[in-house]
């Protein structure tokens, strides 16, 4: 998305809802009234860069995209944890990238885009039922790095976006379908906000997921579980795509509980945050009091600082596409395996 300067009306909103800063509606509208006369503000530096403002600005403004923008003009990007910075830096590193692979399957119209995820995915999560047939990809080459946005890098380059875009047209498919939220997020930029083409549909895991659970509808066995989503920062990118999560969990039988943390009002996993605990802790402590017995997550980001906390107050950490295959009898329910600590940012 880009900041869209005529649809602000400065009311603050954005600022006020925020989780992270305490403004009253006065600091609020200053604060915006900075941003959109490109001057420094300090909600720059204090910036969790969770992306809700969006969705706060029912005027479709997009305030978030701005505060990126001056984040990179300014270098007041958010001060990150050593260990996260430290992985940022070899994300911007080529010689580290995971190398591309190409594993055809038997359709080859549509294609599974793993990106950099292999590390921090289940070994054997993108098999079975739900991913039969299809080719599927690796590696830096088909990745977006839409998350360097939440650095204080600013949005990608127009180079970035022909990167990408050249990368995953080269593979001839009528439909990729894409793992990371981040990626999803970046093929969204590339249709809107850059001069490349993508000759393909791009498709959200989510909506892969809840389309192949319904043609396997007969194999699955209802879970009958209370979960807890844990939305990450990169579905602000594409709201219009979280009705997928709710259908999922219908079909497999699973109840996802009313909690204060979720849909616009979720919170991030704090992997940019300095001090994440009191995030962390308000996240599951609401998912437990409604009766939550796993935290389900979709972003491998948000796994790598989830996961312990979870496991130590006797949550179940669990990706959506592994709880899908669960209801289909692949894999045994909560069966998730441990991550190594490198991916505990």
């Amino acid at each position: 998305m880009k900041w869209i300067p005529e649809n602000c009306d400065f009311c603050g909103d954005c600022l006020v809802k925020c989780r992270y800063v305490s403004y009253d509606r006065d600091r609020a509208i200053k604060a915006i009234t900075n941003l959109a006369e490109g001057k420094e503000d300090e909600i720059l530096a204090q910036c969790v860069t969770c992306q809700a403002c969006n969705e706060y600005c029912v005027k479709g403004a997009n305030p978030w995209d701005r505060i990126a923008d001056l984040q990179q003009q300014f270098g007041m990007g958010p001060n990150m944890p050593r260990k996260v910075q430290y992985a940022v830096n070899k994300t911007l590193d080529q010689s580290w990238w995971l190398p591309s692979k190409v594993t055809p399957g038997n359709d080859n119209k549509t294609v599974l885009n793993l990106s950099i995820a292999r590390p921090t995915f289940p070994r054997d999560g993108f098999s079975g039922k739900l991913f039969d047939g299809l080719t599927k990809v690796r590696g830096g080459d088909y990745a977006g790095f839409m998350g360097l946005v939440k650095t204080g890098r600013g949005h990608p380059t127009e180079g970035m976006c022909q990167h990408y875009a050249n990368n995953l047209n080269a593979l001839g498919a009528e439909e990729i379908v894409i793992v990371l939220p981040d990626d999803v997020a970046m093929a969204r930029y590339v249709q809107h906000h850059s001069n490349s083409e993508l000759n393909f549909r791009p498709v959200n895991i989510l909506e892969h997921l809840a389309k192949s659970l319904k043609t396997h509808r007969s194999s699955i066995t209802k879970l009958v579980k209370k979960v807890a989503y844990h939305r990450n920062c990169m579905s602000r990118y594409m709201p219009e795509d979280e009705h997928f999560v709710d259908e999922i969990f219908n079909l497999i039988g699973v109840e996802r509980v009313d909690r204060k943390y979720d849909r616009e009002n979720a919170v991030c996993c704090g992997a940019t945050m300095p001090d994440r605990q009191g995030t962390v802790d308000m996240n599951l402590s609401d998912a437990l009091e409604k009766g939550a017995e796993a935290l389900i997550i979709l972003c491998p980001s948000c796994m790598g600082v989830l996961n312990k906390p979870c496991v130590d107050r006797g949550l179940k950490p669990i990706y959506i596409s592994e709880l899908c295959r669960m209801a289909l009898g692949e894999t045994p329910y909560g069966a998730t395996p441990p991550y190594p600590d490198y991916l505990l940012f």
